[in-house]
Protein backbone atom coordinates (compact mmCIF):
# COMPACT_ATOMS: atom_id res chain seq x y z
CA UNK A 1 0.00 0.00 0.00
CA UNK A 2 1.25 3.53 -1.33
CA UNK A 3 0.63 6.86 0.02
CA UNK A 4 -1.02 7.87 -3.44
CA UNK A 5 -3.09 4.51 -3.12
CA UNK A 6 -4.44 5.67 0.39
CA UNK A 7 -5.39 9.11 -1.32
CA UNK A 8 -7.12 7.39 -4.02
CA UNK A 9 -9.25 5.38 -1.67
CA UNK A 10 -10.16 8.13 0.59
CA UNK A 11 -10.87 10.23 -2.34
CA UNK A 12 -8.11 13.22 -1.17
CA UNK A 13 -4.74 14.42 -1.94
CA UNK A 14 -1.38 13.08 -1.29
CA UNK A 15 -0.15 16.23 0.66
CA UNK A 16 -3.80 15.80 2.98
CA UNK A 17 -2.69 12.11 3.37
CA UNK A 18 1.03 13.27 4.11
CA UNK A 19 -0.03 15.65 6.83
CA UNK A 20 -2.91 13.80 8.38
CA UNK A 21 -0.65 10.73 8.69
CA UNK A 22 2.82 13.21 10.03
CA UNK A 23 0.00 15.10 12.03
CA UNK A 24 1.07 18.73 10.19
CA UNK A 25 -1.26 21.24 8.85
CA UNK A 26 -5.07 21.06 8.80
CA UNK A 27 -6.86 18.43 7.80
CA UNK A 28 -10.80 18.43 9.01
CA UNK A 29 -11.66 15.64 11.18
CA UNK A 30 -13.73 14.05 9.22
CA UNK A 31 -11.09 13.60 6.35
CA UNK A 32 -8.70 12.51 8.86
CA UNK A 33 -10.98 10.15 10.51
CA UNK A 34 -11.62 8.61 6.56
CA UNK A 35 -7.36 8.33 6.76
CA UNK A 36 -6.87 7.08 9.05
CA UNK A 37 -9.35 3.71 8.78
CA UNK A 38 -7.73 3.41 5.24
CA UNK A 39 -4.55 3.72 6.97
CA UNK A 40 -5.17 1.21 9.84
CA UNK A 41 -7.04 -0.96 7.41
CA UNK A 42 -4.40 -2.14 5.19
CA UNK A 43 -1.21 -1.68 8.11
CA UNK A 44 -0.17 0.88 6.00
CA UNK A 45 3.80 2.21 7.30
CA UNK A 46 5.54 5.02 5.93
CA UNK A 47 8.31 4.27 3.98
CA UNK A 48 10.79 5.39 6.56
CA UNK A 49 9.76 2.87 9.15
CA UNK A 50 9.85 0.46 6.49
CA UNK A 51 13.36 1.00 5.79
CA UNK A 52 13.95 1.27 9.71
CA UNK A 53 12.27 -2.43 10.18
CA UNK A 54 14.78 -3.87 7.40
CA UNK A 55 17.87 -2.47 8.91
CA UNK A 56 16.84 -2.45 12.78
CA UNK A 57 16.45 -5.84 14.20
CA UNK A 58 14.85 -7.32 17.41
CA UNK A 59 15.90 -10.37 17.37
CA UNK A 60 12.20 -11.91 17.37
CA UNK A 61 9.64 -14.07 15.31
CA UNK A 62 6.25 -13.56 16.28
CA UNK A 63 4.58 -17.14 15.53
CA UNK A 64 0.62 -17.48 15.83
CA UNK A 65 -1.47 -20.44 16.69
CA UNK A 66 -5.07 -20.90 16.90
CA UNK A 67 -4.66 -23.68 19.39
CA UNK A 68 -1.80 -24.25 22.22
CA UNK A 69 -3.48 -27.41 23.73
CA UNK A 70 -3.29 -29.41 20.08
CA UNK A 71 0.29 -31.85 19.82
CA UNK A 72 -0.23 -30.90 15.69
CA UNK A 73 0.44 -26.69 16.29
CA UNK A 74 3.60 -28.22 18.77
CA UNK A 75 5.30 -30.59 16.53
CA UNK A 76 5.22 -27.60 13.89
CA UNK A 77 6.38 -25.23 16.19
CA UNK A 78 9.49 -27.33 17.20
CA UNK A 79 10.49 -27.00 13.75
CA UNK A 80 10.05 -23.43 13.96
CA UNK A 81 12.38 -23.33 16.97
CA UNK A 82 14.89 -25.47 16.10
CA UNK A 83 15.21 -23.04 12.63
CA UNK A 84 15.26 -19.73 14.05
CA UNK A 85 17.60 -20.50 16.61
CA UNK A 86 19.84 -21.32 14.31
CA UNK A 87 19.65 -18.19 12.84
CA UNK A 88 19.49 -16.18 15.73
CA UNK A 89 16.59 -15.39 16.38
CA UNK A 90 13.79 -16.38 19.18
CA UNK A 91 10.12 -16.59 19.23
CA UNK A 92 7.06 -15.55 20.53
CA UNK A 93 4.04 -17.88 20.69
CA UNK A 94 0.82 -16.75 20.29
CA UNK A 95 -2.20 -17.99 20.85
CA UNK A 96 -5.00 -16.37 19.01
CA UNK A 97 -8.20 -18.44 19.64
CA UNK A 98 -9.18 -17.83 16.51
CA UNK A 99 -10.68 -14.66 17.38
CA UNK A 100 -9.77 -11.30 15.06
CA UNK A 101 -8.95 -8.88 17.87
CA UNK A 102 -6.84 -11.33 19.33
CA UNK A 103 -4.70 -11.60 15.97
CA UNK A 104 -4.66 -7.92 15.74
CA UNK A 105 -3.35 -7.10 19.03
CA UNK A 106 -0.51 -9.67 17.98
CA UNK A 107 -0.40 -8.21 14.54
CA UNK A 108 0.31 -4.49 15.99
CA UNK A 109 3.85 -5.98 17.57
CA UNK A 110 5.26 -6.63 13.75
CA UNK A 111 3.39 -3.24 12.76
CA UNK A 112 5.60 -1.92 15.74
CA UNK A 113 8.90 -2.92 15.02
CA UNK A 114 8.51 -5.37 18.36
CA UNK A 115 9.67 -8.04 16.32
CA UNK A 116 11.39 -9.22 12.67
CA UNK A 117 8.88 -10.79 11.20
CA UNK A 118 5.89 -13.15 11.25
CA UNK A 119 4.65 -16.94 10.79
CA UNK A 120 1.32 -17.45 11.05
CA UNK A 121 0.07 -21.47 11.36
CA UNK A 122 -3.76 -20.02 10.76
CA UNK A 123 -5.69 -16.32 10.05
CA UNK A 124 -8.57 -14.44 10.35
CA UNK A 125 -7.00 -11.89 7.95
CA UNK A 126 -8.43 -12.60 4.17
CA UNK A 127 -6.18 -12.85 0.82
CA UNK A 128 -5.92 -9.13 0.66
CA UNK A 129 -5.06 -7.99 4.23
CA UNK A 130 -2.56 -10.57 4.09
CA UNK A 131 -0.85 -9.43 0.85
CA UNK A 132 -1.27 -5.69 2.24
CA UNK A 133 1.20 -6.80 5.28
CA UNK A 134 3.43 -8.84 3.44
CA UNK A 135 4.62 -5.44 1.17
CA UNK A 136 5.71 -4.07 4.47
CA UNK A 137 6.36 -6.45 6.73
CA UNK A 138 8.21 -10.19 6.57
CA UNK A 139 5.53 -12.99 6.68
CA UNK A 140 5.07 -16.51 6.22
CA UNK A 141 1.77 -18.80 6.18
CA UNK A 142 1.90 -21.78 7.73
CA UNK A 143 -0.87 -24.75 6.75
CA UNK A 144 -3.51 -22.70 6.47
CA UNK A 145 -3.20 -19.90 3.52
CA UNK A 146 -6.33 -18.53 2.53
CA UNK A 147 -7.22 -18.74 -1.60
CA UNK A 148 -5.70 -15.80 -3.93
CA UNK A 149 -3.45 -14.93 -0.83
CA UNK A 150 -0.71 -13.89 -2.74
CA UNK A 151 1.83 -14.74 0.26
CA UNK A 152 4.85 -16.84 0.62
CA UNK A 153 3.55 -19.95 2.21
CA UNK A 154 4.15 -23.91 3.08
CA UNK A 155 1.34 -26.70 3.29
CA UNK A 156 0.38 -29.77 2.38
CA UNK A 157 -1.93 -30.58 -0.75
CA UNK A 158 -5.38 -31.26 1.70
CA UNK A 159 -7.58 -31.87 -1.65
CA UNK A 160 -5.41 -34.98 -2.83
CA UNK A 161 -4.80 -36.09 1.02
CA UNK A 162 -8.35 -36.35 1.54
CA UNK A 163 -8.98 -37.52 -2.07
CA UNK A 164 -6.74 -40.26 -0.85
CA UNK A 165 -7.86 -41.54 2.27
CA UNK A 166 -11.20 -42.06 0.94
CA UNK A 167 -10.17 -43.40 -2.28
CA UNK A 168 -8.70 -46.19 -0.04
CA UNK A 169 -12.39 -46.86 1.76
CA UNK A 170 -13.73 -47.02 -1.62
CA UNK A 171 -11.01 -49.36 -2.38
CA UNK A 172 -11.45 -51.69 0.59
CA UNK A 173 -15.23 -52.42 -0.28
CA UNK A 174 -16.93 -49.56 1.15
CA UNK A 175 -19.93 -47.36 -0.59
CA UNK A 176 -21.70 -45.66 2.26
CA UNK A 177 -18.80 -43.16 3.61
CA UNK A 178 -19.09 -39.96 5.40
CA UNK A 179 -17.56 -37.27 6.80
CA UNK A 180 -16.84 -35.44 9.60
CA UNK A 181 -15.71 -31.85 8.57
CA UNK A 182 -14.77 -28.63 11.15
CA UNK A 183 -17.68 -25.67 11.67
CA UNK A 184 -14.97 -23.53 11.00
CA UNK A 185 -14.44 -22.94 7.36
CA UNK A 186 -10.90 -22.48 6.71
CA UNK A 187 -8.83 -23.54 3.80
CA UNK A 188 -7.98 -26.65 4.76
CA UNK A 189 -11.45 -27.79 5.89
CA UNK A 190 -12.76 -26.75 1.84
CA UNK A 191 -10.30 -28.72 0.29
CA UNK A 192 -10.59 -31.72 2.59
CA UNK A 193 -14.15 -31.61 1.89
CA UNK A 194 -13.78 -31.21 -1.89
CA UNK A 195 -11.48 -34.26 -2.07
CA UNK A 196 -13.65 -36.42 -0.07
CA UNK A 197 -16.80 -35.44 -2.66
CA UNK A 198 -14.71 -35.70 -5.50
CA UNK A 199 -13.33 -39.08 -4.67
CA UNK A 200 -16.86 -40.28 -4.48
CA UNK A 201 -17.73 -38.66 -7.95
CA UNK A 202 -14.58 -40.05 -9.52
CA UNK A 203 -15.37 -44.20 -7.96
CA UNK A 204 -19.34 -43.49 -8.58
CA UNK A 205 -20.68 -44.18 -4.92
CA UNK A 206 -22.52 -40.68 -4.82
CA UNK A 207 -22.44 -38.66 -1.66
CA UNK A 208 -25.70 -36.17 -0.29
CA UNK A 209 -25.11 -33.11 1.26
CA UNK A 210 -25.97 -35.07 4.70
CA UNK A 211 -22.80 -37.32 4.51
CA UNK A 212 -21.03 -34.43 5.71
CA UNK A 213 -21.42 -32.83 9.65
CA UNK A 214 -20.01 -29.89 10.71
CA UNK A 215 -19.11 -29.61 13.80
CA UNK A 216 -16.39 -28.34 16.45
CA UNK A 217 -13.31 -28.75 15.49
CA UNK A 218 -12.38 -31.31 18.98
CA UNK A 219 -13.42 -34.63 20.96
CA UNK A 220 -16.93 -33.70 21.66
CA UNK A 221 -18.11 -32.52 18.14
CA UNK A 222 -16.33 -35.83 16.68
CA UNK A 223 -18.75 -37.41 19.29
CA UNK A 224 -22.25 -35.48 18.64
CA UNK A 225 -21.60 -35.83 14.92
CA UNK A 226 -20.58 -39.18 14.73
CA UNK A 227 -24.10 -39.60 16.97
CA UNK A 228 -25.81 -37.82 13.81
CA UNK A 229 -24.33 -40.05 10.97
CA UNK A 230 -24.84 -43.21 13.03
CA UNK A 231 -28.52 -42.21 13.55
CA UNK A 232 -29.96 -41.53 10.11
CA UNK A 233 -31.34 -42.97 7.74
CA UNK A 234 -28.71 -44.82 6.19
CA UNK A 235 -25.55 -44.89 8.07
CA UNK A 236 -22.36 -44.85 6.93
CA UNK A 237 -20.37 -48.15 6.87
CA UNK A 238 -16.79 -45.49 7.01
CA UNK A 239 -16.00 -42.16 8.21
CA UNK A 240 -13.42 -40.06 7.17
CA UNK A 241 -12.87 -37.20 9.95
CA UNK A 242 -11.05 -33.96 9.22
CA UNK A 243 -8.80 -34.40 12.62
CA UNK A 244 -7.58 -36.92 14.82
CA UNK A 245 -9.29 -35.63 17.57
CA UNK A 246 -12.68 -35.57 15.79
CA UNK A 247 -11.64 -39.75 14.85
CA UNK A 248 -11.84 -40.19 18.97
CA UNK A 249 -14.65 -38.59 19.21
CA UNK A 250 -16.39 -40.97 16.82
CA UNK A 251 -14.84 -43.95 17.85
CA UNK A 252 -15.57 -43.30 21.64
CA UNK A 253 -19.45 -43.20 20.04
CA UNK A 254 -18.71 -46.36 17.83
CA UNK A 255 -17.82 -47.87 21.02
CA UNK A 256 -20.34 -47.16 22.85
CA UNK A 257 -22.65 -48.20 20.47
CA UNK A 258 -21.58 -51.99 20.29
CA UNK A 259 -19.84 -51.55 17.26
CA UNK A 260 -16.08 -52.25 16.57
CA UNK A 261 -14.13 -49.52 14.68
CA UNK A 262 -11.85 -51.35 11.88
CA UNK A 263 -14.34 -54.23 11.82
CA UNK A 264 -17.41 -52.99 11.71
CA UNK A 265 -17.06 -49.59 10.61
CA UNK A 266 -13.74 -47.80 9.36
CA UNK A 267 -12.46 -44.52 10.71
CA UNK A 268 -9.63 -42.30 9.08
CA UNK A 269 -8.66 -39.62 10.59
CA UNK A 270 -5.94 -36.80 10.12
CA UNK A 271 -2.76 -35.01 11.24
CA UNK A 272 -0.88 -37.75 12.96
CA UNK A 273 -1.07 -36.30 15.97
CA UNK A 274 0.10 -38.29 19.01
CA UNK A 275 -2.93 -39.81 19.90
CA UNK A 276 -3.51 -41.51 16.99
CA UNK A 277 -0.45 -43.86 17.84
CA UNK A 278 -1.24 -43.93 21.02
CA UNK A 279 -5.25 -44.23 21.62
CA UNK A 280 -6.69 -48.24 20.86
CA UNK A 281 -7.31 -48.78 18.72
CA UNK A 282 -4.72 -47.20 16.73
CA UNK A 283 -6.15 -44.78 14.20
CA UNK A 284 -5.76 -44.64 10.70
CA UNK A 285 -4.33 -41.16 10.00
CA UNK A 286 -3.22 -38.72 7.06
CA UNK A 287 0.18 -37.99 8.17
CA UNK A 288 1.67 -34.07 7.81
CA UNK A 289 5.54 -33.12 8.05
CA UNK A 290 4.55 -31.08 10.90
CA UNK A 291 8.17 -30.73 12.00
CA UNK A 292 9.31 -30.09 8.25
CA UNK A 293 6.59 -27.41 7.78
CA UNK A 294 7.87 -25.35 11.27
CA UNK A 295 11.75 -25.57 8.57
CA UNK A 296 9.97 -24.51 5.83
CA UNK A 297 8.20 -21.69 7.01
CA UNK A 298 11.21 -20.68 8.66
CA UNK A 299 13.69 -20.89 5.76
CA UNK A 300 10.97 -18.98 3.95
CA UNK A 301 10.72 -15.66 6.84
CA UNK A 302 14.38 -15.56 6.81
CA UNK A 303 13.93 -14.87 2.73
CA UNK A 304 11.62 -12.02 3.78
CA UNK A 305 13.82 -10.98 6.52
CA UNK A 306 16.75 -10.35 4.43
CA UNK A 307 14.91 -8.77 1.07
CA UNK A 308 11.22 -8.46 1.91
CA UNK A 309 10.96 -7.59 -2.00
CA UNK A 310 12.19 -11.38 -2.74
CA UNK A 311 10.34 -13.71 -4.67
CA UNK A 312 7.10 -15.20 -3.01
CA UNK A 313 7.52 -19.12 -2.71
CA UNK A 314 4.48 -21.39 -2.30
CA UNK A 315 5.81 -24.80 -0.88
CA UNK A 316 3.85 -27.96 -1.02
CA UNK A 317 5.43 -30.66 0.98
CA UNK A 318 4.33 -34.44 1.02
CA UNK A 319 1.54 -36.31 3.10
CA UNK A 320 1.42 -39.90 4.35
CA UNK A 321 -1.64 -41.99 4.83
CA UNK A 322 -1.11 -44.36 7.90
CA UNK A 323 -2.99 -47.57 8.02
CA UNK A 324 -4.01 -48.73 11.42
CA UNK A 325 -6.38 -50.51 13.67
CA UNK A 326 -9.73 -48.63 12.75
CA UNK A 327 -9.42 -49.62 9.29
CA UNK A 328 -9.51 -52.99 7.06
CA UNK A 329 -5.72 -53.84 5.30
Amino acid sequence: MKIAEIAKLAGVSVATVSRTINNRGKVSPEVQQRVMEIVEKYHYVPNATGRSLRTSKTGMILVSIPDVFNSFYFDILQGIEKRTSENGYNIIVAPTQGARIIEDKYISMLTTKQVDGFIALNTCMNAEELYTLSRNFPLVMACECPFGANVSCVEIDNHAAAYEAVKYLIHVGHSQISMISSSLVCTSSIQREKGFKDACLDFQIGYQDTDIIHHLHNFEGGYEACQMLMNSSKPPTAIFCYSDEMAVGAIRYIFESGLIPGKDIDIIGFDNIDISQMYTPSISSVSQPCYDIGITATDLLMEKIKDLDSTVKKVILPHRLILRQTTKI
